[in-house]
């Protein structure tokens, strides 16, 4: 995997698992996951692959997230 430039690729991820019932939650560290999928500051992680974050983007999931709550 490269580097994710759009929220749109980031979203599309976190989709993945949705219809699974599984949803967007955060960890004690600030991280969110879904499934099998990370999402760090700097990284998206997916079982074994990884791909870096461009910048703002981890923002938008945590203004995401907000939203769900």
């Amino acid at each position: 995997m490269g580097k994710i430039e759009t929220f749109k690729e980031v979203f599309d991820w976190i989709l993945y698992d949705w219809d699974d019932n599984y949803i967007l939650k955060k960890d004690d560290e600030g991280n969110f996951y879904v499934n099998k999928l990370y999402i760090t500051p700097e990284h998206l992680m997916y079982k074994t692959e990884c791909a870096g974050l461009a910048d703002g983007l981890f923002e938008k999931v945590e203004d995401f997230w907000r939203l769900l709550q």
